[in-house]
């Protein structure tokens, strides 16, 4: 009765109560290790426990008897391999190291230990809360995002191994992410605004795909700023280029091109054709140059004649401050200041 009760110690059994497992329906009375899960070997779900079935043929006592004898003699094959101690696993291998999975997928990671042939109890465990875990390696996609599979053995526990996975996300199923982009475009063409304007853009994927934090560029920030919702402000006369990018995607640019917004009149010079710089009222202001259209005393008793010409001459408001005369062949005629009679 003692070899009995020990052999009973040693297992527990159970039922599986799992309709969709075999063993369910066959009612398979499942033995399970004292020291292990009571679990269904076969998908994993808890047993309702129950006592050992009946054997019949053989009795309790000559199957503990066997038991015995078969543990004494792989107790002394191991003893003698290892040269008086049992052999236990050095290393651990799983069929894959990195798994790139989808929401709603489910793979297993198959594990094994060197060296080959030596028994083994695996144990994993996970870290992330966007897979589910068996105890017998069946993965789950949850949510996008990564997590890490980490198996251990009873038998040794300094060894183990590692299983990175990422989860990439896919519209409609289970609450996924935005589906992979493949290109990308702003929804327009080359456009023009004054200074000060505002225009709007929107961006177009292709598959058609929501990006949360789509990423907005100018090619020239102090003639066009985009902001980060794709809202374009002219600064100053110029032309930028605009982009947008999601997911790594980069679209083509557009091009926009910014005036000034200011149509300046006609010079204000009655002797003269100006060319240069001008205020807001057209009148010379800054630098340009004036060619002479009728006879004018320029200074003292020096006379400009039509063609003759001012180069680089300093303006304001329409006043000559200084320039150089030249005549019409382009010879140097005199230096005209600020005392000039223009």
């Amino acid at each position: 009765m003692a070899t009995s009760s020990r052999s009973a110690e040693r297992f527990k059994y159970g039922i599986c109560l799992n309709d969709e497992c075999p063993l369910c329906k066959e009612k398979k009375v499942q033995q399970v290790p004292m020291r292990k899960d009571l679990v269904c070997s076969e998908c994993g779900k808890p047993l309702r426990e129950c006592p050992p079935p009946k054997k019949k043929g053989i009795s309790p006592k000559l199957i503990g008897i066997i038991a015995a004898v078969v543990i004494i003699i792989g107790g002394v094959v191991a003893y003698l391999s290892l040269g008086g101690s049992p052999q236990l696993p050095t290393a651990i291998k799983l069929d894959k190291e990195e798994l790139v999975m989808k929401v709603g997928e489910t793979q297993v990671i198959v594990p094994t230990v060197e060296p080959e042939g030596v028994a083994a109890t695996f144990i994993f465990k996970k870290k992330g809360k966007n897979i589910e875990l068996t105890s017998g390696g069946e993965v789950t996609a949850k949510e996008t995002g990564e997590a890490t599979i980490l198996v251990k053995c009873e038998e040794n526990p300094e060894i183990s191994a590692f299983c990175k996975i990422t989860i990439e996300g896919e519209e409609g199923q289970n609450g996924g992410g935005p589906t992979n982009i493949e290109k990308i475009s702003i929804d327009g063409k080359d456009f023009t605004l004054k200074k000060g304007d505002k225009k709007q853009l929107k961006y177009l994927t292709v598959p058609e795909s929501k990006d949360e934090n789509p990423i907005w560029e100018s090619s020239d920030e102090a003639v066009a700023m985009v902001s980060a919702d794709g809202m374009v402000t002219a600064i100053k006369k110029g032309s930028a280029k605009i982009t947008v990018k999601a997911q790594k995607v980069t679209s083509a640019p557009i091009t926009v091109t910014v005036s000034d917004g200011i149509v300046p009149p006609p010079p204000q010079l009655s002797y003269g054709r100006y060319s240069g710089d001008r205020n807001a009222q057209g009148q010379p202001h800054g630098f340009g140059d004036v060619e002479f259209t009728k006879h004018k005393l320029v200074t003292g008793g020096t006379y400009a004649e039509p063609g003759y010409k001012i180069r680089n001459g300093r303006f304001v408001n329409g006043k000559l401050q200084s320039g150089t005369l030249y005549d019409a062949d382009g010879n140097k005629v005199c230096f005209v200041d600020a005392n000039n009679n223009l």
